[in-house]
């Protein structure tokens, strides 16, 4: 917990509209309806995409399911147009996207050339 900077997300969720709020909150907690945690409420937890057995949070950043490939690509290609035109660190989303990207394929991400306060971000 204390590796967390509460001070830039609370910065950040000021800005946001009320529907981001939620959806980031409930990222943020674990809360998404994935089939993970429907299936506290009913027996079937299988991805409706692919065979994996339980669909967590984690696979969704994984699925090999087309569609799902289709929706990370979808999203990284929103998170460069976004911060187009607006004074965004480069180092910052450089280290951002390359987490988001290790996390679609399961590995680590290497950030030995930034400074320590982007390689915890």
């Amino acid at each position: 917990m204390d590796l967390i900077n509460w001070q830039l997300i609370d910065r950040v969720r000021r800005n946001q509209k009320w529907a981001d709020l939620v959806r980031s909150m409930k990222i943020m907690h674990g809360w998404l309806p994935i089939m993970h945690n429907l299936g506290k409420y009913k027996t079937i937890t299988q991805c409706p995409g692919c065979e994996a057995q339980d669909e967590t949070f984690l696979h969704l950043y994984q699925c090999n399911h087309r569609l799902m490939k289709k929706a990370r690509t979808d999203a990284m290609d929103q998170i460069h147009e976004s911060r187009k035109g607006k004074s965004v660190n480069r180092q910052f989303m450089d280290v951002f996207t390359r987490s988001i990207t290790c996390g679609f394929t399961n590995s680590q991400i290497e950030v030995p050339q930034y400074p320590k306060e982007l390689a915890t971000a």
